[in-house]
């Protein structure tokens, strides 16, 4: 059994300085204590999309989005599916960010991403 609090500290401190790979794996260490951690969640999901690992970070963006909405979660996993190449999935999941953004910047960002890439699709 590993202590939380420290596990959690040492992760943040790695993922605050970018050190994405050994943020992931504490990150992972903690999940298999407490899988249902959303911050913990969150921090692998960025974790992997910042390793550039979508397809990993898609699936734990999914597991975050069915536990709380979020525009910006959901623009993340827009841009993943952007990077595998799903752009119609991605225009989906902003259609679906949009309405969740109540911020005019995430708003408009959405909108412009939506607008660039409908044209390519």
């Amino acid at each position: 059994m590993i202590n939380i609090l420290e596990t959690f500290s040492t992760a943040k401190y790695f993922f605050e300085n970018g050190f994405y790979q050994h943020a992931k794996n504490k990150f992972v260490e903690i999940l298999k204590e407490r899988p249902f951690d959303i911050d913990s969640i969150y921090a692998l999901s960025i974790c992997f999309y910042k390793l550039k690992e979508y397809t990993n970070a898609i699936k734990m963006f999914d597991i975050f989005l069915y536990m709380k909405k979020d525009p910006e979660v959901l623009l993340y996993k827009a841009e993943s599916l952007f990077s595998i190449n799903e752009p119609s999935k991605a225009i989906f999941v902003l259609e679906e960010a949009k309405k969740y953004a109540d911020e005019s910047f995430l708003n408009n960002k959405i909108s412009i991403l939506i607008n660039q890439n409908r044209q390519k699709i």
